[in-house]
């Protein structure tokens, strides 16, 4: 009767630990349709799925091998790109069930299919010419070369 009870239990244990991990994906998977909604650089979208799973600007400047302040700023361009002034409300916004507001949706400038048949295209600028060097082209391959031997 024992073995029975310890086998539900387990069976119940592993049924709960599946569906956590299936809810799990799905937030993922919404968190990143979210965030891709909002038209986040990838280095912006790293820092925004390290701020959504609760990480300091510190702890994320050391996965990311960025400065603490380049992570901030990367945090200021998501928020503003989001709508929002605080990381509460990001989390807010971007875990919700609620759409997106429309400030915090990416927008795209449309693009003619075909160019335009009145606007002829930009000329191609001719190269410059290389700018003449002093010093012999061996002097710059071989930075030891350019001091003088004593």
């Amino acid at each position: 009767m024992n073995d029975h009870i310890s086998l539900l239990h387990f069976a119940a244990t592993q049924l709960r630990a599946f569906l956590r991990k299936g809810r799990r994906r799905d937030m993922v998977a919404r968190q990143r349709q979210r965030l891709e909604a909002l038209g986040l650089t990838p280095r912006e979208t790293t820092v925004a799925q390290l701020i959504l799973q609760q990480c300091s600007y510190q702890d994320i400047a050391e996965r990311c091998q960025l400065a603490p302040r380049t992570v901030q700023f990367h945090a200021s361009n998501i928020f503003r790109k989001a709508g929002v002034s605080r990381r509460r409300e990001f989390e807010q916004l971007v875990n919700g069930s609620e759409p997106l507001p429309p400030a915090a949706r990416a927008t795209v400038p449309a693009t003619p299919a075909t160019p335009a048949a009145d606007v002829p295209p930009a000329p191609i600028p001719a190269p410059s010419p290389p700018a003449p060097t002093s010093a012999p082209s061996a002097v710059a391959s071989d930075p030891v070369a350019a001091y003088p031997k004593r």
